[in-house]
């Protein structure tokens, strides 16, 4: 039973699993963060248009409303470095045989397949008339999911160098 989870679990050569793993997080924290900022600009809107709630009852919620966009963005764009640097120092950590870098690289090749359906299911899931204008504020986030590829690409390839270049620094 051990013996059928061995080439997953080992470890050699698994920078196409980071790329595929980095950029899942990063698709369903942006498509989260937008929607639940559009329900919260819909939940604002009827608090505000409520009579019996002050302006000064609902500041709080405004200010907190208008720096949700910059918020997220930012963070978004820190969890991309965090992983990006978390999958290097886990490459290091990684004992690997020189064999293994073709077969990462072929591997990581035909992951690359799967960013750029994700990152057109993102700019789709935001064409829509409901949805349309919400991307507006979120400037990094949809930069870097129109740009997934390239990115995934850069990650890739820096996870692979630094998970085969550890044995030359040695």
């Amino acid at each position: 039973m051990k013996r059928k989870w061995a080439l997953i679990s080992n470890g050699k050569g698994n920078a196409a699993i980071e790329v595929v793993i980095i950029v899942a997080m990063l698709f369903a924290f942006g498509i989260a963060a937008i929607f639940v900022y559009s329900s919260f600009t819909d939940m604002l809107d009827d608090v505000i248009d409520d009579d019996e709630i002050s302006a000064t009852a609902t500041a709080p919620t405004e200010e907190l409303h208008a720096q949700y966009p910059n918020v997220f963005d930012t963070g978004y764009l820190i969890i991309l470095v965090a992983l990006w640097i978390g999958a290097i120092v886990s490459a290091f950590q990684i004992d690997t045989y020189p064999v293994f870098l073709g077969i990462s690289v072929f591997a990581l090749i035909i992951v690359l397949v799967v960013p750029p359906i994700l990152g057109n299911a993102f700019e789709e899931t935001f064409e829509d008339e409901t949805a349309s204008g919400l991307l507006d504020e979120f400037p990094m986030m949809y930069f870097i999911m129109t740009h997934i590829l390239e990115i995934s690409i850069f990650i890739g390839a820096s996870v692979i160098i630094s998970l085969y270049a550890k044995s030359r620094m040695l």
